[in-house]
């Protein structure tokens, strides 16, 4: 307990030495990035190339539905289901997605975005919305679940670009 006192002291300390114009400098930096014209500048210039990606598909589930199929006994006619499978229902649910992306290369039409936002859709039907609403279909080209990141493809002239 006493050597970390006595470190946290030692680098109190040390701060004492360092230069006034560093301090200075890395304040008028922070300053810099803080300001509102500077966001604002920033969001101009690359907002454009921002899009929305959404996408909607059918998984196909069992539930459980106690009186499902009540008089299907299970016997005769060839049936070989088993006396509780009659409790579930098959059914396809609908299921959906939402993220964004940014248009990275607008002459080929790449967009990046997260693969955490694709990850259970139909790599074909991926809808990709600009920012004047035009809306196009794009397709995953490929995707890394452990960095997460994908690369999806749209087909479309004079696309914005960050």
């Amino acid at each position: 307990m006493f050597i970390k006192k006595g470190m946290i002291f030692l680098f109190v300390l040390s701060l004492l030495f360092i230069p006034e114009s560093f301090y200075l400098s890395s304040a008028h930096s922070l300053q810099k990035i803080g300001d509102s014209e500077l966001l604002a500048d920033l969001t101009e210039q690359v907002g454009p190339a921002v899009v929305n990606i959404d996408w909607e598909t059918k998984v196909k589930t069992r539930s459980y539905d106690p009186f499902g199929n009540f008089f299907d006994f299970g016997f005769g006619f060839g049936s070989r289901r088993s006396p509780f499978e009659k409790f579930y229902t098959d059914r396809e649910i609908p299921v959906s997605g939402a993220g964004s992306g940014v248009i990275i290369d607008s002459k080929n039409g790449y967009i990046i975005t997260n693969e955490h936002v694709i990850r259970e859709a139909d790599q074909d039907k991926i809808n990709v919305t600009l920012l004047d609403g035009k809306k196009l279909t794009g397709k995953v080209i490929g995707s890394d679940r452990k960095l997460d990141i994908a690369i999806i493809k749209v087909t479309s002239k004079h696309l914005p670009e960050a």
